[in-house]
């Protein structure tokens, strides 16, 4: 099947609102990617913390990532690359953070672009960044990718099937394949072919078993603003 791969330069959580970032206790029931299973690839799909909170990103360029800007809300300090398990685990440090200029907290979906970027304070030398590519077609099957919670806390990385219920605006609205994004999955990627083509941002359907529908934030609405970023940090 043929790449999605464009020019471009290189959001889960509470009812009726923007997906929040995982908070790590003890013990808990939420799920992280519902459904699929344990990942042990995928490196540059990883784990960006701040304090006892976590969301996922996605390494776009040697030393960007890319998540959700509900995500950064807090100051995110790190960024965590893994082959699966915390064993394998790897830190980078964040050095600047930048939300899509419109973005607000509008409620799910967003209509505002529940988009951001992270710049690392040193590239990734040895994970290949992942390209961008067009939008998903209504019907198509895709990948879900991410960390949190999996019935107990373990913060692994977890991937699925899910399928495009429908393209609207900005927003990309999945639903169960084998798999579904949930709590701890916020600005995880949704890749088809291989490629980004949206990142996740909400839900507003509740939690556990009523959970069936998932909404992403298309990434090819938000390309230009990630071209600009990225030149804009090239030429410090």
């Amino acid at each position: 099947m043929p790449k999605r791969a464009s020019s471009l330069l290189i959001a889960l959580a509470a009812p009726a609102a923007c997906a929040l970032a995982s908070e790590a206790p003890e013990t808990t029931t939420t799920q992280a990617i519902r459904g699929g299973e344990a990942e042990s690839g995928m490196p540059a799909v990883g784990l960006v913390t701040f304090g006892s909170r976590y969301c996922t990103g996605t390494l776009i360029a040697p030393d960007v990532v890319l998540t959700a800007a509900h995500c950064i809300t807090s100051a995110p300090t790190t960024f965590l690359t893994t082959e699966g398990t915390p064993v394998a685990t790897r830190a980078h440090a964040v050095a600047e953070k930048k939300p899509y200029p419109s973005w607000t907290p509008l409620g799910c979906p967003n209509p505002t672009r529940d988009v951001a970027l992270l710049r690392l304070a040193e590239p990734i030398t040895n994970v290949d960044p992942v390209p961008f590519g067009a939008p998903p077609s209504r019907g198509e099957t895709c990948t879900a990718a991410g960390f949190g919670r999996h019935g107990a806390v373990e913060r692994r990385k977890r991937s699925g099937t899910s399928r495009i219920d429908d393209v609207i605006g900005n927003t990309v609205r999945v639903t169960w394949g084998d798999a579904l994004a949930h709590a701890g999955d916020s600005g995880s990627p949704l890749l088809c072919d291989d490629v980004i083509v949206a990142t996740a941002s909400c839900h507003n359907d509740g939690d556990g078993a009523t959970h069936q529908v998932e909404y992403y934030q298309r990434i090819d609405h938000a390309k230009s603003w990630i071209d600009a970023t990225l030149t804009e940090w090239r030429a410090r």
